[in-house]
């Protein structure tokens, strides 16, 4: 009750509590305690009982944006191909990216992109029986083997629990969330009853992020194709009520390990997705809470933070905000993690990024010089033409990954940035599908 009493609390409005997020310098080590070992991790496939279909090349990428934001109590654990073992050191100087901490937890090179799958799996948690401490680990999503239980500071099944899609009308009142058309409890099952469910609709896998495992069904071939993804998933899937959206915004938040600290606002970005309802990115607005955003983000202070930490968790996480022509608020899926804009917000409270920006990940295949000349003159900290600003960088062999911010003072002048970038060779999804909307 006390926990309660501390958060629901209002000694702020949501507008004065970003102007006090203004003043401060944040980081991980704002909400997790001195000698956290943070690993952004997402398991190959449903190994942790969610569904990840991320690839190992992104993972390593995703691992390493911790190091840019830790803070002066938090371990990063990443991946060698994102270290000066992989990377030439003067590199991370030239492109103004974060060099791990001598304290950082690195994964031998053997878990690379050749281990996928259960194999992959095995040797990750291999790897943290033998180098993590006990009590002090934080992964975004994490195992759930019991033997690995007292690796981490909060029990793993509650993670997962805040995670599971099936879950959120437990913490989130059903005039906040999308009408719940069915539950099936396998693809199967799914399969076998296809011709009872309505059109349009939205098809998910209650355990799975990023995009993967959801599908927006608006024929009866859409529903179909879902439906043969899923005849082999032995996990629950909803149906829900299908949104005609008008904006899409992951609201974010930080709750301190420590109880007596109120938990606040940390940001809020518009969601860049790509086909089928895969996260490609996110934007960081002028305009620091959308107005569409302010009634989620107040409630979300008000009722679902006091019930998520009275389960005992903490950290930082978002929540996605669908907001549809009526200017109404639906939560469609809950990030009870470090999300992929996360690190973008802290570097953004700090003062070293600037507003309007859009997240980009991008690729470039070539050697040492070629990057050097194509990237460099675009990313280097010293460039006149700087257009990315490299928050992460892995290498394998000659292909170079990068997570990056675009900065920008409208759009006409992102599509251009776009353009110049992927003429210097460099592959991003993202940014092509900012030149194919310009080009419409």
């Amino acid at each position: 009750m006390q926990i309660h009493s501390v958060l629901t609390k209002k000694p702020y409005s949501v507008s004065q509590a970003i102007g006090q997020l203004r003043r401060k310098q944040l980081s991980l080590s704002t909400y997790f305690p001195e000698g956290t070992q943070f690993l952004y991790g997402y398991p190959s496939g449903n190994d942790s009982g969610f569904l990840n279909l991320v690839p190992p090349s992104i993972e390593e990428l995703v691992a390493a944006r911790v190091i840019a934001c830790s803070g002066p109590d938090i371990k990063p654990v990443c991946f060698a191909a994102t270290t000066p073992q992989a990377v030439p050191i003067d590199l991370f100087d030239k492109l103004g990216i974060a060099l791990p901490k001598s304290d950082a937890l690195v994964m031998p090179p053997e878990i690379g992109l050749g281990l996928t799958g259960d194999m992959r799996n095995h040797a990750v948690k291999a790897w943290i029986k033998d180098n993590v401490d006990e009590s002090s680990l934080i992964m975004s999503q994490p195992f759930t083997d019991p033997d690995l239980t007292a690796y981490y500071q909060i029990p793993p099944l509650t993670t997962a629990y805040l995670n599971d899609k099936y879950n959120m009308p437990k913490y989130i009142d059903a005039d906040w969330l999308p009408k719940r058309f069915a539950t099936f409890d396998s693809g199967a099952v799914l399969c076998a009853q296809i011709d009872q469910i309505p059109l349009p609709c939205v098809v998910k896998a209650t355990l799975s992020s990023s995009g993967d495992g959801v599908h927006i069904c608006k024929t009866q071939e859409d529903l179909q194709n879902a439906a043969d993804k899923f005849i082999t998933l032995e996990e629950r899937i909803v149906v829900e009520q299908y949104i005609e959206i008008k904006k899409n915004y992951c609201i974010q938040f930080g709750i301190p390990h420590d109880a007596s600290k109120p938990a606040h606002f940390i940001g809020c970005n518009e969601q860049v997705i790509g086909a089928g309802g895969t996260f490609l990115g996110g934007r960081l607005t002028p305009e620091r809470l959308p107005k569409g955003a302010k009634s989620s983000v107040r409630y979300a202070l008000d009722t679902i933070i006091p019930r998520v930490r009275s389960m005992g968790w903490y950290g930082i996480f978002g929540l996605d905000v669908l907001i549809d022509s009526a200017n109404k608020s639906y939560f469609i899926d809950p990030n009870f993690r470090m999300t992929g804009t996360a690190v973008y917000l802290f570097l953004d409270s700090r003062g070293e990024i600037k507003r309007p920006m859009t997240s980009v990940s991008g690729e470039f295949v070539g050697s040492e010089a070629d990057f050097r000349e194509a990237v460099l003159p675009l990313a280097a900290t010293s460039s006149r033409n700087r257009l990315l600003k490299l928050v992460c960088l892995s290498r394998h062999d000659d292909t170079w990954r990068f997570d990056a911010a675009i900065e920008y003072k409208n759009e006409t002048q992102l599509a251009e940035h776009a353009k110049t970038i992927l003429a210097s060779g460099i592959r991003s999804k993202v940014l092509e599908l900012l030149c194919a909307k310009e080009g419409n």
